[in-house]
């Protein structure tokens, strides 16, 4: 009898591909007080609060820059949690992990 083992792939393969492809994610920044800046780089995004979308690579980090005057720039290191992961697969948090569903964070700026 042969079985067929093509349909039959283990998580670990998934797991495997989602680590060396990486992951398209969004998230939706706003801040504290409202009207911050946000910044890729030297490109400037917008004002906040902002939805962004980025590929997350595995062993890279990508910095945004919220800022505001009279107050502290606050840098952001946009990365997926890869301690996230097991409880992501197991949660069925399929939406996070593949970015149809944004992930939110508020950054509360502090004064010069």
């Amino acid at each position: 009898m042969h079985h067929n083992t093509e349909h039959m792939m283990s998580p670990l393969f998934y797991f495997v591909i989602l680590f060396f492809s990486g992951c398209h994610h969004r998230i939706i920044v706003d801040s504290q007080p409202v009207g911050a800046q946000i910044y890729r780089g030297n490109e400037r995004l917008g004002t906040v609060p902002q939805e962004i979308e980025f590929w997350w690579v595995p062993f890279q980090q990508e910095k945004l820059e919220v800022q505001l005057l009279g107050y502290r720039p606050f840098s952001l290191y946009l990365s997926y949690p890869f301690s996230r992961l097991p409880l992501d697969i197991l949660y069925f948090r399929y939406d996070i992990i593949f970015g149809f569903t944004p992930v939110e964070h508020t950054i509360i700026l502090q004064k010069e």
